[in-house]
């Protein structure tokens, strides 16, 4: 009771801060322009209390402005209505293209799974809004080509899909069946209602909830968005010392096609918790917290003091007693601290994000091992204004998922697997985190050009894919390689290329982009080497100023 009284009384008190209700669109994860926004703010022609941190927040439209490289863009062929109170204005008809030579691949491409073979999906709809209440429908049709190819050689548990991931207890299929296949997803939808500042409602939209450019390890927009009621800040709230935004949200996950055939786990109850602070002493600077649950949902349905499981005690011996002595929970944790900090006199911004997903015993636990179950990311990002209204922009990133060495003494916790919720952090088959996936690192160079018709990209990344695995199943590796291989030969790691263009001709969008991946030891066998080309084309017609 405490807790609800608390929390009431913070939205009490954020709410008297404003009295204006927002008319503005809030920016899809993903999208072109929100990387874009925050080249903007990085430069300073957008001030720096423009936030786009929660996915709820009014987001000013670039086509507004006019000292920027986009500033010629050919508004919507159609654009929006309005009388009185009510507008209505449809969104982008958008047709994306993948094509991936010999394996599936991921990607920050939400509810698309990109099977070997072409993937195909179109998403169109329309927004509107009456007063304070608003809704986006905006569902996506997918289809998925999914030709065969030679699935992992290490075998899973007998009770699982013969396409179920054999290296670890989450739902995260090699391949979606045997055949092509068609799916409508919701996509980016969403009902809610704003006012004085602060938005609630349902939607089943993807979430960003990181600094991160590449890898955000807590939420991302790599799976299939989930349904779930929300309540969170549209607007920055001033508390004196500086400015907060928070946001809650409770939902369910589902499990995919291809992990097991047991129905009474299918599904899965998720509740997070966000706050994010930026201190008036230092602009730029932005700090927060991310915590999130997951757990399988019972027959007899989720308990209700679990709908404030985010509030909960931090360390395990809270939950300690005579029938649990290792206060042992039924749901997996995901906790991170962030920051991020732009200097716009010089175009700089620094990042990162550190996180855990488990416990620790107490405090003293922390202190001592306070890298157990530790995932991070830390990157920065530099702008260069250049002649004639353009810019270059460089991102480098690193992400480090892998088990530290306290598991020697207590086991290894892997990144989104779970004991107890045999799913893992997946919603429909993909991971909600980093794309590179559990018991993995990554680095990654990039830089974008930006000029008066569109944008140029080039990268390069390397990525280690699951290091756990390597490091803890010496059995079934060797089973696979002789007997005198050095495992420390056999790490799966992926070189990888990418470039794209997009660019912008009247009310189109168009994107080509090539990714090739040189995979050294697939499988962890020793010289298995293989190489991977994919393949993107997006054509987007813009109908609106709506994104």
């Amino acid at each position: 009771m405490k807790k609800i009284l608390f929390f009431s009384i913070l939205i009490l008190t954020f709410s008297a801060g404003s009295s204006n209700v927002s008319m503005a669109q809030s920016l899809p994860t993903g999208d072109l322009m929100r990387e874009y926004q925050q080249l903007l703010k990085m430069r300073g022609t957008l001030p720096l209390d423009h936030r786009t941190t929660l996915g709820l927040e009014s987001t000013q439209s670039p086509d507004s402005l006019l000292d920027h490289p986009w500033s010629d863009r050919t508004a919507g062929a159609i654009g929006s209505y309005s009388t009185g109170k009510f507008q209505i204005a449809p969104y982008d008809v958008e047709f994306q293209n993948y094509w991936q030579s010999r394996e599936p691949a991921n990607g920050r491409d939400g509810a698309v799974w990109q099977g070997r073979g072409f993937t195909n999906a179109l998403s169109t709809g329309f927004f509107m809004r009456y007063g304070a209440f608003s809704a986006g429908i905006r569902p996506t049709l997918i289809f998925t080509q999914n030709r065969s190819f030679e699935l992992s050689p290490y075998e899973g548990s007998s009770s699982r899909s013969p396409y179920a991931y054999p290296l670890g207890n989450i739902d995260w299929p090699q391949r979606f069946g045997d055949g092509s296949f068609w799916r409508l997803d919701a996509g980016q939808s969403f009902i809610r209602a704003d006012y004085h500042g602060w938005a609630s409602g349902i939607s089943n939209e993807t979430m960003w909830w990181s600094p991160a450019l590449q890898n955000a390890l807590l939420l991302s927009d790599n799976a299939p968005g989930f349904s779930h009621f929300f309540i969170g800040t549209t607007e920055p709230k001033n508390i004196h010392i500086g400015h907060l935004q928070t946001k809650l949200f409770w939902g369910k996950l589902w499990e995919s096609d291809y992990f097991d055939s047991n129905p009474e786990n299918n599904e899965r109850y998720i509740t997070g918790g966000r706050i994010a602070f930026t201190p008036k002493p230092v602009p730029g600077l932005t700090v927060g917290i991310n915590r999130i649950y997951y757990e399988t949902i019972p027959p007899e349905g989720i308990p209700a003091r679990d709908l404030l499981k985010v509030f909960e005690a931090f360390t395990k011996v809270n939950f300690s007693g005579d029938t649990n002595p290792g206060g042992n929970d039924e749901a997996d944790q995901l906790i991170s601290i962030f920051g991020s900090w732009i200097f716009p006199d010089s175009g700089l911004e620094i990042y990162g994000e550190w996180a855990r997903t488990d416990h620790s015993w107490n405090w003293r636990d922390f202190i001592t091992e306070p890298d157990h179950s530790r995932g991070y990311t830390i990157g920065l990002q530099k702008v260069f204004q250049l002649p004639e209204n353009r810019m270059l922009s460089m991102n480098a990133e690193l992400t480090q998922l892998e088990a530290s060495k306290t598991g020697l003494f207590r086991g290894f916790p892997t990144f989104y697997v779970h004991g107890r919720v045999n799913q893992g952090y997946t919603n429909r088959g993909q991971l909600l985190g980093a794309s590179i996936g559990p018991g993995s690192s990554s680095q990654y160079v990039g830089a974008s050009y930006y000029f008066g018709n569109g944008k140029v990209q080039l990268w390069t990344q390397r990525v280690a894919l699951n290091n756990d695995f390597l490091y803890s199943r010496s059995d079934m590796i060797a089973q696979q390689n002789s007997s005198s291989t050095n495992r420390y030969w056999l790490h799966n790691i992926e070189m990888r290329v990418g470039s794209s263009i997009t660019y912008f001709y009247k009310q189109f969008e168009t994107k080509i982009g090539l990714t090739v991946r040189r995979e050294l030891n697939d499988d962890y066998l020793y010289k298995n080497d293989q190489f991977h080309v994919g393949l993107q084309l997006s054509l987007r017609y813009r109908l609106s100023n709506l994104r």
